[in-house]
Formats: C-alpha cells, sequence, structure tokens
C-alpha cells in the first residue's frame, strides 16, 4: 500500500505540471505596440434585386465601380481604412455621367468584443431586367449604407484580429462560437433621373449565431473561415408607406493569408445576403460581395502614439472603477 502511495506522489507533480503547460500554450502572437499599414485593392458590390411578384418580373440594380483602393491602418484595438474608385478602375467607361464610389470602415476590438462599422456610397447604377438583356444605366442613381454589427468571442484563444491580419497573429488553430447582432440603414434614391426617380430606404436589426475559425497550416501561413446566419426585422419606406417585415441574414467568409513579425499580406473573400419583403407585392434582396487583395507592413509605434494610447486606457480604467484610486 505504501508502495502505491509512494508511486502516485511520484507522478503527481508531471500531472501538474502537464495541466499548468496546457493550459498556458500560447494560440496567437500580438503586435498592440506596433502599427499596421496595408495598401488593398477591394472589389465591393452591393446589388439589389426587386422581385415584383404580381408581374413576374425581377429586376437587378448593380453599380459601375466595383473595384476600389484602399488604405487601411491598425494601432491596438483600433483599425480603420478609405476607399474610393478611381476612373481607370469604372466597368464601364463608355457612359457620359461618371459614377463614383467611396467606401470607410472602422473596427474597435476590445476585450472579446469586435466592433465594426461602415460607410459605403455608390453613384451610378445598371439596371437590368433578369433574364432578359433589356437594360439600363442610370448616372444619377445614387445608394448610400451605414450600419455595422457587434460580435462576441466565447473562445479566448480565438483571435479576431488575426482573422483580418491585424496586430495578431494565430500560431496554433483554434475556433469560436460568436454570436453577434447587425444594423444597417440602406438607402437608394433616383436623385430626380428621368428614368427612374422617387426614395427608397429600409433599416435592417438582425441577430446571427457564428462561427469562426483559424487554420494554421503553416508557422506563417493560415486561412481564415466563418459562417453566420440570422434573423430580424426589416423597417422599409417606399412613396410614403412604411413596411415592417421579416429578415433573413446569411454570411460567409474564407480567406488565406501569410502573416510574420513585419510583413503581411492575401486575400479575402466574403459574402452577405439579406432578403425581405417591401410590402406592396416586392421582394427586396440585398447582396454585399467582398474580394479583397492585401499586403502590409508593421512598424514600431512612435512615442506620441504610445504615450495617447495609455492615456486614454487610464482613463477608461478609471471609469470603470472610479473607486480603485479612491484612499
Amino acid at each position: 500500500m505504501a508502495r502505491k502511495y509512494a508511486y502516485l506522489l511520484s507522478i503527481l507533480p508531471g500531472f501538474v505540471n502537464a495541466q499548468e503547460d496546457s493550459t498556458t500554450v500560447k494560440y496567437f502572437e500580438t503586435y498592440d505596440q506596433k502599427v499596421s499599414l496595408e495598401l488593398f485593392l477591394l472589389r465591393k458590390e452591393n446589388t439589389f434585386t426587386l422581385d415584383y411578384r404580381d408581374e413576374d418580373i425581377q429586376l437587378e440594380m448593380r453599380p459601375n465601380s466595383r473595384t476600389t483602393l484602399n488604405l487601411g491602418a491598425s494601432y491596438d484595438v483600433i483599425a480603420f481604412s478609405f476607399g474610393y474608385a478611381p476612373n481607370f478602375l469604372e466597368e464601364n467607361k463608355a457612359v457620359k455621367d461618371p459614377s463614383k464610389m467611396y467606401s470607410f470602415e472602422l473596427k474597435l476590438f476590445p476585450k472579446r468584443l469586435m466592433q465594426h462599422f461602415e460607410f459605403y456610397y455608390q453613384k451610378g447604377m445598371t439596371l437590368e431586367v433578369m433574364d432578359t438583356h433589356a437594360s439600363t444605366y442610370v448616372g444619377g442613381m445614387k445608394t448610400l449604407k451605414i450600419g455595422g454589427s457587434t460580435s462576441y468571442r466565447f473562445n479566448p484563444n480565438y483571435s479576431f484580429k488575426a482573422m483580418a491580419m491585424q496586430n495578431e497573429r494565430q500560431i496554433k488553430s483554434a475556433g469560436t462560437f460568436a454570436p453577434g447582432i447587425s444594423y444597417y440603414y440602406t438607402e437608394l434614391d433616383g436623385n430626380g433621373d428621368a428614368d427612374i426617380d422617387g426614395k427608397f430606404y429600409f433599416v435592417d436589426i438582425a441577430f446571427f449565431p457564428a462561427y469562426y475559425y483559424n487554420w494554421v497550416i503553416a508557422r506563417h501561413v493560415q486561412v481564415m473561415g466563418g459562417i453566420a446566419t440570422g434573423a430580424g426585422l426589416t423597417f422599409s419606406h417606399d412613396e410614403g408607406t412604411s413596411t415592417t417585415a421579416l429578415l433573413v441574414q446569411g454570411q460567409l467568409l474564407l480567406g488565406l493569408g501569410y502573416n510574420s513579425d513585419s510583413w503581411f499580406g492575401g486575400l479575402n473573400a466574403r459574402v452577405q445576403v439579406s432578403s425581405h419583403n417591401s410590402g406592396e407585392g416586392v421582394d427586396v434582396g440585398d447582396a454585399l460581395g467582398y474580394f479583397t487583395l492585401f499586403g502590409g507592413y508593421r512598424f514600431d509605434a512612435p512615442e506620441f502614439l504610445k504615450s495617447r494610447m495609455q492615456k486614454a486606457k487610464e482613463l477608461l480604467q478609471k471609469k470603470e472603477d472610479p473607486g480603485k484610486n479612491k484612499k
């Protein structure tokens, strides 16, 4: 009996050390003290499908400019980018009225949250009756999309920032369940054009369960993937008529990237589809597609930026725990 106890005591320290090692495995590398700059081409297309059920007609509206040049930057918990579509990237250069496209994105990564905001404006749309060759270009038509999403990751070993190559690198594969809520305002404006006039807008609010995974296939190479499906409500307004209807959403993400301590790059593809009824016998499909080719470089943040960020964190800490510094 004594020998059995002695044996158990001899293997216990090794078991404890094994448990400690398993809980201290490093899953991602953080570069919060570096600034990341990236240049990327973004093919971003917000198309709309109007399904007139009574007339059995489907009308598709798609933008003339679809590819933008973008510049992005990230530091610590903040990342943002700005993009525009130069004339030489227009899909249809023969039109007289030049099209326009602008985009702005902001991402925040406080603790386990990912907060995403975006602004997207496009002018110049091609209207086409589906299953026919009938189409027309409406140069004055504009669309505007403002909104974003808030997501929470359950697995602390998964990195949201590594998914976007922003100041973190996943070094051990990990995935997470990450539910969230999305909220968007979308506006379609004929802008007084002779072919199509009037303004139509809708507000979408949806809850979506999602799952994301970063698969490390080599030391500095990873595959990123994610899927989300959700439902909610849409509030639409068209020519004085307001409607509330069920909203169904789906999103798919896939990417491949190289991520080292300094250089990073890769490609990402994402599709987000929404479908809802706008009343008056019309179903509206809103599809937003992204394809990104990007490359960037990280460098040490300047001292003034480090100081500003540290002061901001200290201020937030005081607001979160006002009694901590009281004597």
